[in-house]
């Protein structure tokens, strides 16, 4: 279970963009070759299990199997031959692998590590050396993931508050504020103009043109009809302004008080604007 795990971490480490894992299971299994033959097996399945989290070939299997077995741990040797049969290799490498299981089973084989710890002085790793180193790499291993999950959380929550920023759960409510605005000054111009018609038609009054019993000047005549024109005029002006600044402003009231906001959050901004040299361009998502 422990070289399992390990398999895993060793994969879910982070690599340069640019390496080939294929390249590096080739090397990596080549450093497995080479202390394999100098006798260090378990340098040789660290250096498996590297190779195949980097390009889980059924080769690499089976060789991890192999080495479990001249470790001396036939149960974890059988783990791998087991999965070494689940990939349906060819009927002699399944037979050989079969019969692996079998020899492991009724006459499991002494360590080979240790008869070449007692056989070849170059070598200071005996059995509890490699399994010692092992666990140190394992737990290095361990740390890097840890780590690799810490900053994978604080870059998701960083996302996530970035996402926040643009999310709009009202998008339409920016509008009624702008319909509203442009509705209450539409309003504002009307009153002006009722009030200068006002002042118009006033000033007609005092100056005596709607009585038809007062005698006129020629200059009088023409002020009184100047007034009746502008009272008129402003009259008209006024009306048509608090009409529409009236419904624009109830408009937006109301689509204000009945948007009921978005459901789900978008993936996308509800209004994004990019002005670039040549261009301007306003989209919003509905």
């Amino acid at each position: 279970m422990r070289t399992l795990l390990l398999i895993v971490a060793i994969a879910a480490l982070p690599r340069p963009a640019l390496a080939d894992p294929k390249l590096e299971s080739k090397q990596h299994f080549e450093a497995a070759t080479k202390a394999h033959k100098d006798g260090r097996f378990g340098d040789a399945l660290t250096e498996l299990m590297v190779a195949y989290a980097l390009d889980p070939r059924p080769e690499l299997i089976y060789a991890i199997a192999q080495i479990h077995v001249k470790l001396g741990q036939c149960p974890q040797a059988i783990t791998f031959y087991e999965r070494f049969l689940a990939t349906n290799p060819k009927p002699e490498h399944a037979a050989r692998a079969h019969q692996a299981i079998e020899v492991c089973k009724t006459n499991p084989p002494p360590p080979e590590a240790q008869q070449a710890d007692t056989t070849n002085s170059r070598e200071d790793l005996g059995l509890a050396a490699t399994e010692n180193l092992r666990k140190a790499k394992e737990a290095e291993v361990l740390v890097a993931i840890e780590q690799r999950k810490a900053e994978e959380a604080r870059i998701a929550r960083e996302r996530e508050l970035a996402r926040e920023k643009l999310y709009d759960r009202h998008p339409t409510r920016k509008w009624t504020y702008v319909g509203a605005g442009l509705g209450a000054a539409t309003l504002v111009t009307g009153g002006v103009f009722a009030l200068m018609s006002r002042s118009a038609h006033s000033s007609f009054t005092d100056a005596g043109c709607g009585d038809r019993d007062q005698l006129l000047t020629t200059s009088e005549i023409a002020a009184c009809r100047d007034d009746a024109d502008r009272g008129e005029r402003y009259a008209r002006l006024g009306n048509v302004l608090l009409a529409a600044g009236g419904a624009v402003f109830a408009a937006s009231a109301i689509v204000f008080f009945l948007d009921p906001g978005n459901v789900e959050r978008p993936e996308q901004a509800a209004t994004r604007l990019t002005i670039s040299p040549g261009s301007i361009q306003f989209v919003t998502r509905w």
